[in-house]
């Protein structure tokens, strides 16, 4: 509203159900596709932007590349290959594979890919054997206006403590999701690790939706750690100012991923004003730009020890 006329936002209707993680549902995944692109042909448009491809497995979308026209006109926003890249891990039926390979191909024939980092430009160069000139980095960034650094009003801190459990400075992680590339495991095995006075001042705290097994599961992992019930805060799910006063208060953020097309909690929190810590690996350099943060995060250890230099060093 203010931004475009009504008149000029148009619709388009398909079959239901169209989410392909029913295989019922595949005559009508692809009338839906070839709709979808039989309107965009009729507007003729100058370009086309498919902001998030690799929807419609689980839900009722359709989106496609190249069913009537080369796709020359048509750009994507590529996040990144993880899938493609761990088919085992991520695509486990026949049914997914289906369905990835499909956004593959719709990939493939589009003009131009709008990679989100230069580590995501040069991985759909090299997995997908892409003309360089076809994909562009872009970056990504977050919203200025709510993550930036602010005092913390006392009583707000406080009521945060309380609805978390807070009871020592925080170590925080914000993981984005819970698979195994996140690597909550080896954070929490890394916790494990630190000298005993540390943690006795600090407790970690993770940030995230997460389901009552997976909870569950890592909470065992945690005891197995060595740590106790009030050393591990899991908050569930949070909206953005919550995240955002998190952020500020914590002591350390870590992020300990082992592959991201970005990586954008690491740059909402250093936005904030936190200390910022993360693996050493595909975008995570590019997003944190300071070798003196970086950790090999593939080795509990090594996140331990660099958690340890920068809690214990107020230079660094």
């Amino acid at each position: 509203e203010g931004l475009v006329p009504q008149e000029r936002i148009r619709l388009f209707d398909i079959p239901t159900p169209a989410a392909e993680a029913d295989q019922r549902s595949q005559w009508r995944t692809a009338a839906g596709e070839r709709i979808r692109e039989y309107v965009i042909g009729q507007i003729a448009p100058d370009a086309v932007l498919v902001t998030s491809l690799f929807e419609g497995y689980v839900d009722d979308t359709v989106c496609s590349v190249g069913s009537f026209t080369d796709g020359f006109d048509t750009a994507v926003v590529l996040y990144d290959l993880i899938p493609f890249l761990n088919p085992a891990a991520y695509l486990g039926s026949a049914a997914q594979q289906q369905y990835y390979g499909r956004k593959i191909e719709s990939l493939r024939r589009a003009g131009l890919l709008l990679a989100i980092s230069a580590y995501s430009r040069q991985e759909a160069i090299d997995a997908l054997g892409l003309n360089p000139q076809r994909v562009v980095a872009i970056s990504t960034a977050i919203d200025a206006a709510r993550f930036h650094p602010a005092a913390q009003d006392a009583d707000q801190l406080a009521a945060l403590n309380a609805r978390f459990g807070i009871r020592r400075k925080v170590v925080m992680c914000a993981p984005g999701g819970f698979d195994a590339r996140k690597n909550i495991d080896g954070l929490v095995t890394a916790y494990g690790m630190l000298p005993r006075a540390l943690r006795s001042e600090h407790q970690l705290l993770i940030a995230s939706r997460f389901d009552a097994h997976e909870g569950n599961r890592v909470r065992r992992h945690a005891a197995q750690a060595g740590l106790a019930d009030d050393e591990l805060l899991f908050t569930g799910y949070v909206d953005d100012d919550t995240l955002v006063a998190l952020y500020r208060a914590c002591a350390l953020f870590v992020f300990p991923s082992k592959h991201e097309g970005f990586g954008l909690p690491a740059l909402e929190a250093m936005a904030c004003g936190a200390l910022v810590i993360g693996g050493d690996n595909t975008s995570l350099p590019e997003v944190i730009g300071s070798p003196e943060a970086m950790f090999d995060a593939t080795d509990p250890s090594a996140i331990a020890a660099r958690m340890v230099a920068v809690l214990g060093d107020p230079a660094l």
